[in-house]
């Protein structure tokens, strides 16, 4: 690897990392502070976090590459605008999603009922787990185009930027979109 490459990855990438961490330190924060009557309530719903949060960070992923690749290839323009590639990429994400929460809902449920006491039906069990996918992936989506417009506008590899922001953004938005569900089904 030249010496300039090697320069200019750590000069983009060591930013990016820092504004990841410290989103992960929010996310964490917040989690604490203020979900905490939630998770009190209704503790349960706790071991969706994991897998929320790793479903938003395979999509924001996944997303973030393949929009950067259709800006290298120039199918795509860093500017939001109908583009029936970008559309393609974005309605896969979303599938992928909405069916992952049914199968992420059944298994997270399967053992939560064994080791829980609470009163938690299948049907809010996955009614929340449903909303909170949507609502999780059409905000990765959104966070994805998002950090990739604004990297590549300014002249910045999105290899080394868009995946480590995205998918720190996307943790945060695994829990705030877990407690905006339960709030929603009515569980709290």
């Amino acid at each position: 690897m030249r010496k300039g490459a090697f320069k200019r990855i750590l000069k983009e990438s060591i930013p990016a990392l820092i504004v990841a961490a410290s989103i992960h330190i929010a996310t964490g924060t917040t989690m604490q502070l203020r979900g905490i009557e939630a998770w009190l309530e209704i503790p349960i719903f706790l071991m969706l976090v994991p897998s929320l949060s790793e479903l938003g960070n395979n999509a924001a992923c996944i997303l973030s590459s393949r929009i950067t690749t259709l800006m290298a290839l120039g199918v795509v323009k860093p500017r939001v605008e109908r583009n029936k590639a970008l559309e393609t990429n974005i309605m896969a994400i979303i599938i992928i999603g909405v069916l992952s929460s049914f199968y992420m809902g059944m298994i997270n449920f399967a053992v939560a009922d064994r080791a829980s006491s609470e009163p938690v039906t299948v049907l809010s069990f996955m009614a929340v787990n449903f909303v909170a996918v949507t609502i999780l992936t059409l905000l990765v989506c959104v966070v994805a185009l998002g950090v990739a417009f604004i990297a590549w506008r300014r002249g910045l590899d999105p290899d080394n930027v868009t995946i480590p922001i995205s998918t720190s953004i996307s943790d945060f938005l695994a829990i705030f979109s877990l407690l905006v569900a339960i709030r929603m089904v009515g569980l709290i």
